[in-house]
């Protein structure tokens, strides 16, 4: 700025002095002393304009870019996906704790209204679902470092609804109980931490997402072994395995649907995919251009 300014002196100064031959070339002195002090007058006024300004305050928060229609879409599915992802998480851990509470406070009233045994063998078939439920979680150590959350997930699902088939199945044998109820046991093992596992590596489970997540097992304590209790009551003690059953086939389907939204195979949900984002937003704006001209 201070050369500019030097500069613009000394043109000032040059301009002062007499032009030669300007007066003999038959040029009008007048007119170009107006056109050298306009000249002037503009690069003066230029050269002010170049005063530097101060740094800005690095403590200012900087205001964001303008988001694209393609970008904002994309962040409004990945809202969908959290909702739903937080939402099937607490179902799933809502039947998951419904029916392994559920069955083990009413395997051994099971054992003993369907004619198999007594107390001490209903006391045994009740102790062999806790016992085989602990020897799973610390089987669950080796398999999940083996397997992947929604593999492990599946795996349990499977071998649960397996397990209160083969009771169903051979309802008059006591070593069909023992059996179901022993595989139920190791299936039911390492189902809750794998579920906040596998919602934590689709969205990121912050402290919201915990609560909700305990929220639902909570609720599912409380009801699913209520609603036995009055099954068993109306429609006899047969209606443990149904409930059972039930349970088991909601956590596969919500297991389902959450993969599918988790890994991106439902493209309207994946937040990543930009492209459907741009031809959805290509497909809103032809519609309003449609609009404009009606």
């Amino acid at each position: 700025f201070s050369e500019a300014k030097e500069g613009f002196s000394e043109a000032k100064e040059g301009s002062s002095e007499p032009r030669i031959g300007s007066s003999e070339a038959g040029i009008g002195s007048e007119d170009y002393l107006d056109e050298e002090l306009l000249r002037n007058s503009e690069e003066e006024e230029y050269a002010n304009n170049l005063v530097p300004t101060e740094p800005k305050d690095p403590s200012e928060p900087m205001l964001s870019e303008p988001t694209t229609r393609a970008e904002a879409m994309g962040s409004r599915n990945g809202r969908k996906k959290r909702i739903i992802i937080l939402g099937g998480t607490a179902m799933f851990l809502f039947a998951y704790v419904g029916v392994e509470v559920t069955t083990g406070g009413y395997l051994y009233t099971y054992t003993l209204k369907s004619g198999l045994g007594g107390h001490s063998t209903a006391t045994a078939v009740n102790t062999c679902f806790w016992v085989m439920l602990a020897a799973g979680r610390g089987a669950a150590i080796f398999l999940s470092s083996r397997l992947t959350p929604s593999s492990l997930l599946a795996l349990n699902c499977g071998v649960g609804f397996v397990s209160v088939l083969i009771p169903m199945c051979f309802s008059r044998s006591l070593v069909a109980l023992f059996l179901g109820m022993s595989l139920y046991g190791v299936a039911l093992a390492s189902s809750f931490p794998t579920a906040f596992t596998l919602a934590d590596s689709y969205i990121g489970v912050d402290s919201v997402g915990a609560t909700i997540f305990v929220a639902g097992a909570s609720i599912g304590e409380m009801i699913i072994p209520l609603l036995t209790a009055h099954l068993i009551q109306f429609y006899g003690v047969w209606s443990l395995f149904i409930i059972l059953t039930a349970g088991n086939a909601i956590m596969l389907g919500i297991l389902g649907i959450m993969v599918l939204v988790g890994e991106g195979m439902i493209p309207c949900l994946d937040a990543s995919n930009t492209e459907y984002a741009e031809v959805s937003s290509a497909h809103v704006d032809v519609h309003v251009d449609r609009d404009r001209v009606r």
